[in-house]
Protein backbone atom coordinates (compact mmCIF):
# COMPACT_ATOMS: atom_id res chain seq x y z
CA UNK A 1 0.00 0.00 0.00
CA UNK A 2 1.15 3.53 -0.79
CA UNK A 3 2.42 4.98 2.53
CA UNK A 4 0.74 8.37 2.10
CA UNK A 5 -2.57 6.76 1.06
CA UNK A 6 -2.38 4.41 4.04
CA UNK A 7 -1.94 7.31 6.48
CA UNK A 8 -4.88 9.18 4.93
CA UNK A 9 -7.11 6.12 5.20
CA UNK A 10 -6.09 5.59 8.83
CA UNK A 11 -7.09 9.16 9.71
CA UNK A 12 -10.44 8.85 7.94
CA UNK A 13 -11.24 5.53 9.63
CA UNK A 14 -10.73 7.03 13.07
CA UNK A 15 -13.25 9.89 12.96
CA UNK A 16 -13.68 11.42 9.55
CA UNK A 17 -11.90 14.56 10.78
CA UNK A 18 -8.24 15.25 11.52
CA UNK A 19 -7.54 15.69 15.21
CA UNK A 20 -4.52 17.03 17.06
CA UNK A 21 -3.54 13.44 17.79
CA UNK A 22 -3.52 12.67 14.07
CA UNK A 23 -0.90 15.33 13.35
CA UNK A 24 1.92 13.24 14.80
CA UNK A 25 1.12 10.59 12.17
CA UNK A 26 0.51 12.99 9.30
CA UNK A 27 3.58 15.14 9.99
CA UNK A 28 6.41 13.15 11.63
CA UNK A 29 9.03 14.99 13.63
CA UNK A 30 11.60 16.37 11.16
CA UNK A 31 15.06 14.82 11.29
CA UNK A 32 17.78 16.99 12.74
CA UNK A 33 21.14 17.60 11.11
CA UNK A 34 24.66 18.23 12.37
CA UNK A 35 26.94 20.94 11.05
CA UNK A 36 30.39 22.13 12.13
CA UNK A 37 30.66 25.85 12.81
CA UNK A 38 33.59 27.76 11.29
CA UNK A 39 34.84 28.50 14.83
CA UNK A 40 35.03 24.75 15.58
CA UNK A 41 33.58 25.71 18.96
CA UNK A 42 36.90 27.16 20.14
CA UNK A 43 35.37 30.36 21.50
CA UNK A 44 32.63 28.80 23.62
CA UNK A 45 32.53 26.75 26.80
CA UNK A 46 33.93 23.26 26.11
CA UNK A 47 30.67 21.47 26.92
CA UNK A 48 28.48 23.64 24.64
CA UNK A 49 29.48 22.43 21.17
CA UNK A 50 32.57 20.20 21.21
CA UNK A 51 34.55 20.54 17.96
CA UNK A 52 31.99 23.10 16.81
CA UNK A 53 29.24 20.54 16.15
CA UNK A 54 25.71 21.92 16.45
CA UNK A 55 22.39 20.20 15.84
CA UNK A 56 19.62 21.91 13.86
CA UNK A 57 16.06 21.00 12.91
CA UNK A 58 14.49 22.45 9.73
CA UNK A 59 12.11 25.39 9.92
CA UNK A 60 8.37 24.74 10.19
CA UNK A 61 5.20 26.60 9.25
CA UNK A 62 5.33 28.31 12.64
CA UNK A 63 8.78 29.65 11.78
CA UNK A 64 7.62 30.63 8.29
CA UNK A 65 4.91 32.73 9.93
CA UNK A 66 7.59 34.46 11.96
CA UNK A 67 9.70 35.15 8.87
CA UNK A 68 6.65 36.59 7.10
CA UNK A 69 6.66 39.29 9.78
CA UNK A 70 10.19 40.48 9.04
CA UNK A 71 10.45 44.24 8.69
CA UNK A 72 13.48 46.44 8.21
CA UNK A 73 13.84 47.17 11.91
CA UNK A 74 13.35 43.68 13.34
CA UNK A 75 15.51 41.44 11.13
CA UNK A 76 18.05 40.61 13.87
CA UNK A 77 15.34 39.81 16.41
CA UNK A 78 13.52 37.50 13.99
CA UNK A 79 16.73 35.70 13.03
CA UNK A 80 17.56 35.21 16.71
CA UNK A 81 14.13 33.69 17.36
CA UNK A 82 14.42 31.44 14.31
CA UNK A 83 17.81 30.14 15.45
CA UNK A 84 16.60 29.61 19.03
CA UNK A 85 13.69 27.52 17.75
CA UNK A 86 15.79 25.45 15.37
CA UNK A 87 19.04 25.03 17.32
CA UNK A 88 18.82 21.91 19.46
CA UNK A 89 22.32 22.66 20.74
CA UNK A 90 22.02 25.08 23.67
CA UNK A 91 23.94 27.93 22.09
CA UNK A 92 22.45 31.40 22.44
CA UNK A 93 22.60 33.38 19.13
CA UNK A 94 23.58 36.45 21.19
CA UNK A 95 26.72 34.63 22.33
CA UNK A 96 27.62 33.12 18.95
CA UNK A 97 30.34 34.63 16.81
CA UNK A 98 28.67 36.79 14.17
CA UNK A 99 30.16 34.54 11.50
CA UNK A 100 29.00 31.31 13.22
CA UNK A 101 25.52 32.80 13.48
CA UNK A 102 25.52 33.54 9.76
CA UNK A 103 26.78 30.07 8.88
CA UNK A 104 24.13 28.38 11.04
CA UNK A 105 21.49 30.46 9.26
CA UNK A 106 22.88 29.36 5.88
CA UNK A 107 22.73 25.70 6.88
CA UNK A 108 19.25 26.13 8.32
CA UNK A 109 18.02 27.74 5.12
CA UNK A 110 19.50 24.91 3.06
CA UNK A 111 18.02 22.20 5.30
CA UNK A 112 14.60 23.83 5.21
CA UNK A 113 14.19 24.87 1.56
CA UNK A 114 17.06 23.29 -0.34
CA UNK A 115 20.48 24.54 -1.44
CA UNK A 116 19.35 26.57 -4.49
CA UNK A 117 19.29 30.30 -3.85
CA UNK A 118 18.24 32.58 -6.72
CA UNK A 119 18.84 36.31 -7.00
CA UNK A 120 19.45 39.12 -9.49
CA UNK A 121 22.82 40.79 -10.12
CA UNK A 122 23.42 43.85 -12.30
CA UNK A 123 26.64 43.35 -14.25
CA UNK A 124 29.12 46.16 -13.51
CA UNK A 125 30.48 45.91 -17.06
CA UNK A 126 27.37 46.01 -19.26
CA UNK A 127 24.81 47.06 -16.59
CA UNK A 128 22.40 44.29 -17.60
CA UNK A 129 20.50 42.62 -14.76
CA UNK A 130 20.63 38.83 -14.84
CA UNK A 131 19.32 35.95 -12.74
CA UNK A 132 21.84 33.72 -10.98
CA UNK A 133 21.77 30.70 -8.69
CA UNK A 134 24.20 29.58 -6.00
CA UNK A 135 24.19 26.54 -3.75
CA UNK A 136 24.31 27.45 -0.07
CA UNK A 137 26.40 26.77 1.81
CA UNK A 138 28.27 24.19 -0.30
CA UNK A 139 29.31 26.60 -3.09
CA UNK A 140 31.22 28.87 -0.72
CA UNK A 141 34.58 28.25 0.97
CA UNK A 142 34.71 28.15 4.75
CA UNK A 143 37.62 29.63 6.66
CA UNK A 144 37.77 27.44 9.78
CA UNK A 145 39.46 28.51 13.01
CA UNK A 146 43.13 27.53 13.25
CA UNK A 147 44.02 24.76 15.67
CA UNK A 148 45.83 27.16 17.99
CA UNK A 149 43.18 29.91 17.82
CA UNK A 150 42.40 31.32 21.24
CA UNK A 151 41.00 34.54 22.70
CA UNK A 152 42.23 37.08 23.49
CA UNK A 153 44.26 37.76 20.35
CA UNK A 154 47.19 40.16 20.34
CA UNK A 155 48.68 42.49 17.74
CA UNK A 156 51.42 45.14 17.82
CA UNK A 157 50.67 48.13 15.59
CA UNK A 158 53.42 49.00 13.08
CA UNK A 159 53.44 52.81 13.42
CA UNK A 160 52.69 53.59 17.08
CA UNK A 161 54.07 50.31 18.41
CA UNK A 162 51.03 49.97 20.68
CA UNK A 163 50.10 46.43 21.77
CA UNK A 164 46.40 45.63 21.44
CA UNK A 165 44.54 42.63 22.78
CA UNK A 166 41.18 41.97 21.19
CA UNK A 167 38.31 39.51 20.98
CA UNK A 168 35.99 38.37 18.21
CA UNK A 169 32.53 39.88 17.82
CA UNK A 170 29.32 38.16 18.93
CA UNK A 171 25.67 38.42 17.93
CA UNK A 172 24.93 40.95 20.67
CA UNK A 173 27.81 43.09 19.38
CA UNK A 174 26.24 43.09 15.92
CA UNK A 175 23.06 44.61 17.33
CA UNK A 176 24.96 47.27 19.28
CA UNK A 177 26.98 48.18 16.17
CA UNK A 178 23.82 48.40 14.06
CA UNK A 179 22.02 50.57 16.63
CA UNK A 180 24.99 52.92 16.95
CA UNK A 181 25.36 53.23 13.17
CA UNK A 182 21.65 54.01 12.73
CA UNK A 183 21.72 56.66 15.46
CA UNK A 184 24.87 58.31 14.09
CA UNK A 185 23.59 58.26 10.52
CA UNK A 186 20.33 59.88 11.64
CA UNK A 187 22.29 62.51 13.59
CA UNK A 188 25.11 63.20 11.12
CA UNK A 189 23.89 61.82 7.81
CA UNK A 190 26.51 60.13 5.62
CA UNK A 191 28.98 63.03 5.55
CA UNK A 192 31.17 61.39 8.21
CA UNK A 193 31.43 58.01 6.46
CA UNK A 194 30.40 54.66 7.90
CA UNK A 195 30.12 54.93 11.71
CA UNK A 196 29.96 51.16 12.11
CA UNK A 197 33.57 50.78 10.92
CA UNK A 198 35.27 52.34 13.96
CA UNK A 199 32.58 51.14 16.39
CA UNK A 200 33.19 47.54 15.31
CA UNK A 201 36.93 47.88 15.92
CA UNK A 202 36.47 49.74 19.20
CA UNK A 203 34.08 47.05 20.47
CA UNK A 204 36.60 44.29 19.82
CA UNK A 205 39.53 45.95 21.67
CA UNK A 206 40.04 44.66 25.22
CA UNK A 207 43.05 46.75 26.20
CA UNK A 208 45.98 48.82 24.95
CA UNK A 209 49.40 48.09 26.47
CA UNK A 210 47.59 46.17 29.20
CA UNK A 211 45.07 48.90 30.08
CA UNK A 212 41.34 48.80 29.32
CA UNK A 213 39.32 51.81 28.14
CA UNK A 214 37.05 53.53 30.65
CA UNK A 215 34.15 53.49 28.15
CA UNK A 216 33.28 52.85 24.51
CA UNK A 217 33.53 56.54 23.58
CA UNK A 218 37.19 56.58 24.59
CA UNK A 219 37.76 53.42 22.52
CA UNK A 220 36.05 55.09 19.55
CA UNK A 221 38.21 58.19 19.86
CA UNK A 222 41.30 55.98 20.09
CA UNK A 223 40.44 54.22 16.82
CA UNK A 224 39.75 57.51 15.04
CA UNK A 225 43.07 59.03 16.18
CA UNK A 226 45.24 56.07 15.15
CA UNK A 227 47.35 56.46 11.99
CA UNK A 228 45.66 54.98 8.92
CA UNK A 229 48.29 52.26 8.58
CA UNK A 230 47.74 51.15 12.20
CA UNK A 231 43.94 51.02 11.88
CA UNK A 232 44.18 49.11 8.60
CA UNK A 233 46.70 46.71 10.13
CA UNK A 234 44.47 46.03 13.13
CA UNK A 235 41.36 45.66 10.96
CA UNK A 236 43.18 43.12 8.78
CA UNK A 237 44.28 41.16 11.86
CA UNK A 238 40.71 41.08 13.17
CA UNK A 239 39.43 39.83 9.81
CA UNK A 240 42.15 37.17 9.57
CA UNK A 241 41.43 35.96 13.12
CA UNK A 242 37.69 35.61 12.45
CA UNK A 243 36.60 32.24 11.05
CA UNK A 244 33.58 32.19 8.75
CA UNK A 245 31.98 31.44 5.42
CA UNK A 246 33.27 33.56 2.53
CA UNK A 247 30.15 34.75 0.69
CA UNK A 248 31.75 36.04 -2.50
CA UNK A 249 29.75 35.28 -5.63
CA UNK A 250 31.81 34.67 -8.78
CA UNK A 251 29.73 34.34 -11.92
CA UNK A 252 29.99 34.94 -15.66
CA UNK A 253 27.60 37.61 -16.93
CA UNK A 254 24.76 36.04 -18.91
CA UNK A 255 24.80 39.05 -21.26
CA UNK A 256 28.40 40.13 -21.97
CA UNK A 257 30.22 37.06 -20.66
CA UNK A 258 32.59 39.01 -18.43
CA UNK A 259 33.32 37.87 -14.88
CA UNK A 260 31.24 39.26 -12.03
CA UNK A 261 32.55 39.18 -8.47
CA UNK A 262 30.37 40.54 -5.68
CA UNK A 263 29.13 39.82 -2.16
CA UNK A 264 26.15 37.49 -2.07
CA UNK A 265 22.98 39.59 -1.70
CA UNK A 266 20.47 38.64 0.99
CA UNK A 267 17.02 39.17 -0.52
CA UNK A 268 13.47 38.11 0.31
CA UNK A 269 14.17 34.99 -1.76
CA UNK A 270 16.65 33.84 0.89
CA UNK A 271 14.00 33.63 3.60
CA UNK A 272 10.98 32.91 1.42
CA UNK A 273 12.04 31.15 -1.80
CA UNK A 274 9.64 30.83 -4.69
CA UNK A 275 8.94 27.35 -6.03
CA UNK A 276 7.80 26.81 -9.60
CA UNK A 277 5.33 24.10 -10.60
Amino acid sequence: MNKKKGINNMVKEKSGAITMEDLAVLIPKPPSGICILPSKGKFYAEDVCPEGKVELIPMSGRTEKLIAGIRGNNVDEVIDTVLRRCLITKLDPDDMLITDRLFALMVLRSNSYGEDYNFDITCPHCEVKGKYTVLIPSEFPIDYAKDDAKEPFEVTLPVTGLRLTYRLLRGKDSKAIKNYAEEETERMGTKDGDPSFTYRLATSILNVNGKAFDNILTALSFCEKLPAKDIRYFSSHLEDSTPGILLTVKKECTSCGKKIETDMPITAEFFRPKFTK
